[in-house]
C-alpha cells in the first residue's frame, strides 16, 4: 500500500473548509481526520514539512476512499452543527 502525501490546503480543499475562519478550519480539520481514522479503512497521519517544520503534510493511505469519506462526513457535521 502506497501513501498520498496532501498539503493542509489540498486536504481542506477535499473536507470543503478552506472557507472558514482559521480556528474553525483547524477544529474540523481535525474532527475529520479523527472520524475518518476511527473507521479503520484509511489513515491520515501528519507528518512536519521538510521545508517548513511549523507546518504539516497528511500522508494518507488511499485519496480515493478519503475524497468520498469526505463528503459523507461533511454532510454529517453539517447536520450536527445545525442541531447545536
Amino acid at each position: 500500500m502506497t501513501n498520498d502525501i496532501l498539503t493542509k490546503d489540498a486536504l481542506d480543499e477535499i473536507f470543503e473548509i478552506g472557507h472558514y475562519s482559521l480556528e474553525t478550519t483547524k477544529q474540523k480539520r481535525s474532527f475529520f481526520i479523527n472520524e475518518i481514522n476511527s473507521r479503520g479503512k484509511i489513515k491520515i497521519t501528519r507528518q512536519k514539512r521538510v521545508d517548513d517544520q511549523r507546518s504539516y503534510d497528511y500522508l494518507i493511505s488511499s485519496i480515493k476512499q478519503i475524497i468520498s469519506d469526505a463528503k459523507s462526513l461533511s454532510i454529517m457535521f453539517s447536520a450536527l452543527s445545525e442541531n447545536n
